[in-house]
């Protein structure tokens, strides 16, 4: 994506009055004065006039807005060389701003910008080699380019770049992401933790310290010790990275590089977990059924494992659905049995639809219904449970087709979402 900053007046140095005056009054906000006085400087030739001038117009400042207007002026000033007005005009091929637009005149623009040391048209034009716009993808073209930029604000005065401060970080993330990855250009372990290292400010700060530690599913080979891997992480995490807080419940629970403790793992799970983390909920569900360390709850177990469904994670269905059947395995009676087996199967669980299809044929447990025993059947037989095929044929043989399309609908209604009966109404009438 192009960075899209508000465009803004170059600084100036020219000591001719007008363009002085001009300069004055645009910093005290008379537009119409400054742009008066521009207009002069502009048609006398002058390359900064000429660029401010795009600038009121591309900004509406003491004229009304004009994209063409400010189109032309930059591109008089970019004939002349003026770095500024030259990136200034690729992004208005680049966005179609005053004039067709045209990604690779943009690149045209961006590049003469570049190769004279601008280092925001440097970002600019690595961000186009990386999408392929303008130019054929290209990852090292792109990293020369962000390197130059990086390199290039890292070696001047603070000051000079306070305003780009948060920028600076982004561009110094991607590269070590694209290093770390290894897209675009050869995957580099040592340039990665290097880009990472410096992002020092801003959003990616934390993310970037928890990357540094964990490359390869492990503590990473690139921290000195343990200790540093988890100072990183502890920093990432408190800067809210998620990521970096169910991995400290992970090295908490595990006892990696600091002494076991299951306590001080509950509580970064948790606190991952609140932020939305799916393996942190996923990893409390688990926690709370087994009672590991803590008193087993199943209400808390079954909270969480749902918050990891909703999020995505992969196996938290799989988990819930065998927490309620091994429920349903230990439960003392019919009832109970039933109740957990239900709870299963309306997680899914074709075994668990199957066994409650039993329990309503057969009456076990619950009010007999042979029309709901039948559309549990055929939602088991559509996960493919073998056993299901043959007891959904031979009740079939035993309803009528009117019990047959109510079970039907059942199994659709349920697929589609909605809550499963307890009794069904042509079997009720029976």
């Amino acid at each position: 994506m192009l960075y899209l900053c508000v465009l803004g007046l170059a600084a100036t140095s020219s000591v001719q009055a007008g363009f002085a005056e001009g300069d004055a009054a645009y910093k005290r906000k008379d537009y119409v004065t400054a742009f008066a006085e521009f207009t002069t400087m502009a048609e006398q030739g002058d390359a900064e006039a000429q660029a401010n001038l795009g600038v009121m117009y591309f900004n509406g400042q003491g004229v009304a807005k004009d994209f063409v207007q400010a189109t032309n002026w930059f591109r008089r000033a970019g004939e002349q060389g003026l770095a500024h007005a030259q990136y200034y005009l690729g992004r208005m091929y680049a966005n179609g701003w005053g004039v067709d637009k045209n990604e690779q005149e943009a690149v045209v623009w961006f590049r003469r910008a570049a190769e004279q040391d601008f280092a925001i048209a440097q970002v600019t034009l690595g961000n186009m080699y990386r999408l392929g716009q303008g130019v054929a993808k290209d990852g090292q073209e792109a990293v020369q380019w962000y390197r130059k930029a990086a390199e290039r604000k890292r070696t001047r005065g603070r000051r000079e770049w306070s305003r780009d401060t948060y920028d600076v970080n982004h561009l110094r993330f991607t590269l070590a992401s694209m290093y770390d990855r290894g897209q675009g250009v050869a995957q580099d372990d040592a340039e990665a933790v290097k880009w990472y290292r410096q992002v020092d400010l801003g959003p990616w700060y934390a993310q970037a310290n928890f990357n540094i530690v964990t490359m390869n599913d492990g503590i990473r080979k690139s921290a000195k010790n343990d200790l540093e891997a988890i100072s990183l992480y502890q920093q990432a995490a408190a800067q809210g990275n998620v990521d970096a807080q169910d991995r400290l419940g992970y090295v908490y629970a595990n006892g990696l590089g600091v002494a076991k403790d299951e306590k001080e793992s509950r509580r970064w799970y948790h606190l991952a977990a609140e932020n939305g983390s799916a393996s942190a909920q996923w990893r409390l569900g688990w926690i709370y059924s087994r009672g590991q360390e803590v008193t087993q709850d199943l209400g808390k177990a079954e909270y969480w494992y749902l918050k990891a469904i909703e999020n995505g994670h992969a196996n938290a269905r799989d988990f819930l659905q065998s927490m309620f059947y091994g429920q349903a395995g230990e439960a003392k009676g019919d009832k109970e049995r039933a109740h957990w087996c239900r709870k299963a199967a309306e997680q899914g669980m074709a075994q668990a639809l199957f066994d409650l299809g039993l329990y309503y044929e057969e009456g076990k447990g619950v009010r007999r219904d042979k029309v709901l025993a039948y559309a549990l059947y055929l939602l088991s037989a559509a996960r493919d449970f073998k056993a299901a095929f043959i007891h959904a044929d031979r009740l079939a043989k035993q309803l009528t087709p009117t019990q047959q399309a109510e079970a039907e609908q059942m199994a659709l209604a349920w697929r589609e979402g909605r809550s499963f009966p307890e009794k069904s109404e042509t079997w009720s009438r029976w």
